[in-house]
């Protein structure tokens, strides 16, 4: 779970803008969409991205 975690980090930055979770599940072969939630949430609680709404950013 860590190198998927840093995996979707970058999807983040590079967006230009907040992402809904199947936004980011979608540029991953191997995502299922609750992973990637879980993988946001993950990154929001250590503070590392943050919520809009239903879409996070960092």
């Amino acid at each position: 779970m860590p190198k998927q975690a840093k995996a979707v980090r970058p999807v983040l930055q590079r967006a230009g803008g907040p992402l809904l979770a199947k936004e980011v599940a979608r540029r991953f072969k191997w995502a299922k969409l609750a992973v990637v939630g879980e993988l946001l949430e993950t990154l929001v609680s250590l503070g590392q991205a943050r919520r809009d709404g239903e879409r996070f950013v960092v």
